[in-house]
């Protein structure tokens, strides 16, 4: 076990991050956020027209991963879901990529999140490494982006076609 010199929390060996707290544990090699080369965040895909904004009650929210899968989320108003690459339960609704998927697509261990405010999705980098993307355009920090049904949203290489399905 790894005891948290911040909180005190203890973690399963391997981990590098505090499960309760999210600092660093220290004594525990941990994988630092690699910069890409800037050619590579360059426009990849074809970019999709845009769709509606308005996602309503009974939609799902669907990221579709290529050939690797997909995420569904059903998100109530207010509600909202990072993406990284860590662990933490101090931060409710994180959805960890891995240190596989996440680290080799350069995401940030917290990333972006997605929140529901009303009837729209709005995507916000929180300060990652290299950049969030929005059909192939890289939106500021700290400023939420609105997301459409068909926009493909980019987390450092990784690529995601936005969905809001009934």
């Amino acid at each position: 076990m790894n005891i948290c010199d911040h909180c005190g929390f203890a973690n399963p060996p391997g981990t590098s991050t505090c499960g309760q707290c999210g600092k660093p544990l220290k004594g525990v090699a941990s994988r630092v956020t690699r910069p890409l080369d800037p050619d590579s965040l360059q426009n990849v895909l074809t970019p999709v027209q845009e769709g509606a904004a308005t996602y309503v009650d009974d939609c799902r929210l669907i990221l579709h991963l290529g050939h690797t899968g997909q995420l569904e989320f059903q998100l109530a108003d207010g509600e909202e879901i990072t993406f990284g690459r860590g662990q933490s339960q101090a931060i409710p609704n994180l959805v960890n990529l891995g240190d596989e998927i996440g680290w080799e697509a350069g995401m940030s261990r917290l990333h972006a999140t997605i929140q529901r405010t009303g009837n729209m999705l709005f995507v916000t980098d929180l300060g990652s490494t290299n950049g969030t993307y929005v059909n192939h355009r890289q939106i500021p920090r700290d400023i939420p982006n609105l997301l459409h049904d068909g926009d493909i949203l980019r987390l450092g290489l990784l690529d995601m076609r936005v969905r809001y399905l009934k």
